[in-house]
């Protein structure tokens, strides 16, 4: 559905309470002035998902052109959201959280190959009034870039999150953080990922896996930072 600012196929808001299993949303796009969430928009309102495929959804603000948050899923603060035994794979928003945006619970999610100039495949506000959480997920092959000198961090996550028992690898930020910007995360495992640079620019190219996290009892094993400046957390 092309041309709805918030939400390409569906929207949730006005204290409804939906329940979403077993569904597949595919190639949705929200395009239009101050887009939100390329295939699902939700706004003071709660939501359960389960079992449910988003891919290749798409969300850009035609205002501003790099800018559009959500690829898959935008949830406003006020919103109430778990997801479970989901995909998200091949979303992409212009700005912010390649496939989800906002303050949501993941649990034994996958994300794979999500893009976005901030948090390949999630982001949050440093300031959030729910903290997301991802629980027993895998984050492969997610991207923060653009071809530009703008900026782009946090292959996988940027924002404060809470991350338990996941697994990120081969994630990849034209930045810092190759998979991850800011966060807590613990007993997790950090495999191949990495920082570089854009063409023509090697400036702010930090922490291979992380960068600016809290991280506990976890694994960091060949990840990479390609750059003048290089570290692996």
């Amino acid at each position: 559905v092309e041309g709805s600012a918030f939400g390409g196929a569906m929207v949730i808001e006005g204290g409804a309470d939906a329940t979403i299993y077993g569904c597949t949303f595919d190639s949705n796009e929200a395009i239009a002035r101050e887009a939100r969430g390329g295939a699902l928009f939700v706004d003071q309102a709660a939501a359960d998902i389960e079992d449910v495929v988003f891919r290749n959804n798409f969300v850009l603000d035609i205002a501003l052109e790099i800018d559009g948050e959500g690829g898959a899923m935008y949830a406003e603060r006020d919103s109430n959201v778990v997801v479970r035994r989901s995909l998200f794979e091949g979303n992409e928003a212009a700005l912010a959280g390649g496939a989800v945006y906002g303050g949501v619970s993941y649990e034994e999610c996958t994300f794979r190959g999500n893009s976005g100039l901030q948090g390949g495949a999630g982001y949050v506000t440093l300031t959030p009034m729910v903290n997301p959480t991802y629980e027993a997920c895998v984050f492969e092959e997610n991207r923060a870039f653009c071809l530009s000198t703008c900026q782009k961090d946090g292959g996988a996550l940027w924002g404060e999150t809470i991350v338990t028992d996941c697994l990120f690898v081969g994630n990849e930020a034209f930045g810092r953080g190759g998979a991850v910007w800011g966060g807590e995360i613990s007993g997790s495992t950090f495999l191949a990922n990495r920082t570089t640079s854009p063409p023509d620019e090697t400036s702010n190219v930090e922490g291979g896996a992380a960068w600016g996290a809290d991280l506990v009892g976890c694994t960091l094993a060949e990840n990479e930072a390609l750059g003048d400046r290089e570290s692996v957390v």
